[in-house]
């Protein structure tokens, strides 16, 4: 049998055979198969340059036990590039918060907070080769300047919205957001949960990113970027991804979008399989076996 992934969940595959002229009958076996949504890891996808996450500052495999209203000296880059997002200036270090629950989203979890006069740098140069770059962002609430977020030469918020350069997305940053932001020469794109809010041609490449914050008014919950353009299928596992693990931004993706319920990285039909019993056999009891990949959750 032939099982296809439709979303995340559980599932009971009950096998079957009644038999016929050839086999015997069998007890009805039944297998819970449970998938949940799907996970990024650092080599899930090629060409990831920076990865930090708000819910993992120390970037390891414990929970953080850093206390509301701490200064973040360093926010360690998960991606495996060292990108580590520091500031050895006591006065600029951006806080580490927890957001309320129910509040803008991402209730309960962490989030690192920039204010107008706080940053924090990649390092000296900076990281030339990002491409994309997909952040959950939040825009502070009496923010309007124009802000270079990630350092470079590209604004990518303006008058309390996300922007790239010219294309205004024409939403208010104040309501947390899955923003995905997209500076490859000749493919320039802006997505906001998940839905284009515009593109260009632009042949520039743009300067190396080099900061975190950079003096804009913005909390950051999460942000990954690539060395290169994202096809619409893994910018839509980001989206996801990201998403999903930040609470309730689930919401905001576009409903027509079967990617709403993220699917396994590596997920697929699976086959189920099961040995009828031979009428050869007639007597002995029927032992009915089922092989399956786990992740699966539905036909």
């Amino acid at each position: 049998k032939t099982i296809k992934i439709r979303s995340a969940g559980t599932a009971t595959i009950t096998a079957n055979q009644a038999g016929d002229s050839a086999y015997n009958s069998a007890t009805a076996v039944t297998q819970t198969l449970t998938v949940g949504y799907f996970n990024l890891q650092a080599d899930s996808f090629p060409g990831i340059r920076l990865w930090l996450d708000a819910n993992n500052v120390d970037g390891d495999d414990t929970a953080d036990t850093i206390a509301a209203g701490t200064a973040i000296v360093q926010w360690i880059d998960k991606s495996g590039n060292n990108n580590h997002a520091g500031q050895a200036t006591s006065s600029i270090r951006p806080t580490y918060k927890i957001r309320n629950t129910g509040v803008n989203y991402g209730g309960g979890m962490a989030e690192v907070s920039f204010s107008s006069s706080s940053s924090s740098n990649l390092d000296v140069s900076g990281d030339s080769n990002i491409r994309s770059i997909a952040s959950v962002i939040q825009i502070g609430q009496a923010y309007y300047s124009q802000a270079k977020p990630f350092g470079g030469d590209q604004f990518l918020i303006n008058n309390r919205k996300f922007t790239l350069g010219a294309i205004d997305s024409g939403v208010d940053g104040h309501s947390t957001s899955v923003v995905v932001w997209q500076m490859v020469p000749g493919a320039y794109s802006i997505h906001v949960d998940g839905v284009n809010k515009g593109s260009s041609t632009s042949s520039l490449t743009p300067a190396a990113f080099n900061k975190v914050g950079n003096g804009a008014s913005v909390n950051i919950l999460e942000v990954v970027a690539y060395d290169r353009a994202l096809s619409d299928g893994v910018r839509q596992k980001l989206e996801g991804y990201l998403a999903h693990k930040w609470a309730n931004l689930a919401s905001t993706l576009p409903s027509s979008h079967s990617y709403k319920v993220t699917k396994p990285a590596f997920g697929g039909a699976q086959i189920l399989t099961f040995q009828p019993v031979s009428d050869k056999q007639a007597g002995q009891s029927a032992d009915l076996t089922i092989t399956a990949d786990s992740g699966l959750t539905t036909f």
